[in-house]
Formats: C-alpha cells, sequence, structure tokens
C-alpha cells in the first residue's frame, strides 16, 4: 500500500510534464533542452563578468577610473559614428 501510494504521487507530479512532451519530437525536445542550458551558462558568466567588472571598476584609483571612463567615452562615440 506504501509503495502504491508514492507511485501515485510522483505520477501526479510528473504527469503534466509528461503531457507537455507526449507530442513532441525528441529531437527538439533535446535540441530545446541544449539551448536552455547554453543560455543558463550565458547567463552565469555574464553575471560573474559583471560582478568582476564592478570590482575591478570599485577598486580603481580615481586617475584611473577618469581615464578609463575617458576611454570608454571615446570608444561609444567612435561607434556611433560608424553605426549610420
Amino acid at each position: 500500500m506504501g509503495v502504491e501510494t508514492v507511485i501515485e504521487a510522483s505520477r501526479s507530479i510528473l504527469e503534466p510534464f509528461a503531457r507537455l512532451f507526449s507530442g513532441s519530437d525528441p529531437a527538439r525536445v533535446v535540441a530545446t533542452a541544449g539551448l536552455m542550458l547554453l543560455l543558463f551558462m550565458a547567463a552565469v558568466y555574464a553575471a560573474y563578468g559583471l560582478v568582476k567588472l564592478g570590482r575591478l571598476v570599485w577598486n580603481l584609483k580615481i586617475k584611473r577610473l577618469t581615464l578609463a571612463l575617458t576611454i570608454l567615452g571615446v570608444a561609444l562615440i567612435a561607434i556611433a559614428v560608424l553605426l549610420p
């Protein structure tokens, strides 16, 4: 009786997910899972990079920060000129 209850409970939990993929092509499901994994990893690395960049900027001396912001401003103006 206890094992049957566990099986029924797991079926009730997993049934919506099984219905979600029941009519789908297995290749499409695998490709979707792979893309979701890649997007998740990209988001994690982007967040990690932003944290490291924030720490780098926070630890800059005033002269270096001014120089970095000046270079960034010049680069953005150059990109704006080249875009149109």
